[in-house]
């Protein structure tokens, strides 16, 4: 039958390409590529997956939410045969050797010596740091650039053109970046006043800030796996947390951790970054494994396109409204020292939660316009600090899920207020409240995740202009 022959041929995949990519976090020598795994299915990604599709349609032995997420399985694996080389590229880059006032140094070495916050020290070498990067982003930003583009035509031809709407990702982008301007620029001053370092005016600058290196005491490496399993332990998760796995650090240069779901009723891998970002660095992490128990609470009896879905909307909102929780005044507990402390951690949070949002809300905005002189600007204005036109061009176009990614940090500040009205303001440690939130992945998992994750007696329709002053208020209240 065309149903059981496609469901088992994606599924196959989706293990395989799982245990593939674990392998490459090892640095194992036999483990696949994107494309050595795809070339095990190459007739999912043409004409004959689509083929068979429409025939188990006829049949009517799929259900509506099951035909949509296959075909949009169907479009990723298109996609896919596009994007495979640039993600081995993009893999390859903290290796690439790069030329430095004479001297041949790794890209991700020059990373941290630019970034770091005493990079200072060494101007001249500094400078020659940055004119490297910058050069090298001039390099890889156009064939990125390109393979998206592709990419997405891959994926329309498979799934059809949508029309926006008023509620549309793009609509929404639009109104928080206005909504979070000054916002976001109030936590920059507040966070270099308290690292004791200027107000960034440029990227390099910003990305020294970033490190938070005066709350590294606090959030280090050691215990982190400990401090976010606890976030996550508090709402009566712990059985579910069992099932995730931290694996060896990728090396890629960007600092999120990455996922595998080798089985998505009992075994999630989560691959931290190898780069040590202090405070970013936990929130990674926490992101990374409140998408991994996203995945695991998905209801067993679905079938397995809607549980392990191309885009995971609701583990997504599960992660970020978890990343929440150390910034939130409710979680904060302590004697002088603390509230000493609270400002530097305010403003740090703050900085951390609202530029990659606004880097993804940048992102949906310039993939909708898409043209060059948008891109920068949209770029600049979303970090608050001047770009070269290829570093804002790979900052936007390198973005993963950009619509995913923003509605979902969206989606976790409107949700927050609604929960602590459900269940008080530590609703984060309330068993009960987890029962809410497992109720709203399986809504979301049931729907295909298609952009709208409801929380039933809570949150019952889509995200609308309106809710972004809604979550505003939420980033400054987290703000003070």
């Amino acid at each position: 039958m065309p149903k059981r022959t496609l469901r088992r041929a994606i599924e196959g995949y989706r293990r395989d390409e799982a245990r593939a990519r674990v392998g490459r976090w090892r640095g194992e020598a036999s483990a696949e590529s994107e494309q050595e795994v795809l070339s095990g299915y190459a007739w999912l990604a043409r004409d004959e997956g689509l083929e068979r599709l429409a025939e188990a349609e006829e049949e009517g032995s799929l259900g509506a939410d099951e035909a949509r997420a296959m075909r949009a399985q169907l479009a990723d694996l298109h996609a896919e045969r596009v994007l495979g080389q640039t993600r081995a590229a993009w893999r390859a880059l903290p290796a690439r050797v790069l030329e430095r006032d004479g001297h041949r140094v790794p890209c991700g070495d020059l990373v941290e010596a630019v970034a770091a916050p005493d990079a200072r020290a060494n101007r001249s070498l500094r400078a020659a740091g940055v004119r490297a990067l910058e050069q090298v982003a001039a390099d890889v930003a156009p064939r990125i650039r390109d393979r998206q583009a592709q990419a997405s035509a891959a994926r329309a031809a498979v799934l059809g053109a949508a029309v926006p709407d008023a509620g549309s990702p793009v609509a929404l982008a639009h109104a928080w970046l206005a909504a979070s301007d000054d916002l976001a620029q109030e936590a920059l001053a507040r966070g270099a006043s308290c690292e004791g370092l200027p107000h960034p005016e440029r990227w390099e600058q910003l990305a020294a800030l970033l490190s938070f290196t005066g709350l590294r005491g606090r959030f280090g490496e050691r215990d982190r796996a400990r401090r976010v399993g606890a976030l996550f332990g508090a709402l009566g998760l712990g059985r579910e947390l069992s099932f995730v796995r931290i694996e060896p650090p990728h090396p890629s240069v960007g600092g999120r951790a990455r996922l595998a779901v080798l089985d998505p009723t009992r075994d999630v891998r989560v691959s931290p970054s190898r780069r040590e970002l202090g405070l970013a660095s936990e929130l990674a992490l926490t992101e990374g494994v409140g998408r991994a128990l996203g995945q695991l609470l998905a209801p067993a009896a679905l079938p397995f396109v809607q549980r392990v879905p191309v885009v995971d909307h609701g583990p997504r909102a599960l992660a970020a409204l978890i990343m929440q929780v150390p910034f939130d005044p409710a979680a904060q507990q302590g004697g002088r020292a603390l509230a000493r402390e609270r400002p530097h951690l305010a403003a740090a949070g703050v900085s951390l939660l609202a530029l990659p949002m606004r880097v993804a809300a940048a992102s949906v905005v310039a993939r909708a316009e898409g043209t060059r002189d948008a891109t920068v600007a949209l770029a600049q204005r979303a970090t608050g600090v001047p770009l070269p036109p290829a570093l804002a061009q790979l900052l936007l176009a390198g973005e993963v899920a950009p619509p995913a990614r923003f509605l979902a940090g969206l989606r976790s500040l409107v949700f927050w207020p609604r929960l602590r009205d459900a269940h008080d303001e530590d609703w984060f440690r309330n068993p009960r409240a987890a029962e809410t939130l497992r109720a709203s992945l399986a809504v979301a998992a049931a729907s295909d995740g298609a952009a709208d994750v409801h929380l039933p007696g809570l949150w019952e329709r889509a995200l609308v202009d309106d809710d972004v002053p809604v979550a505003r208020a939420r980033m400054q209240e987290l703000l003070g």
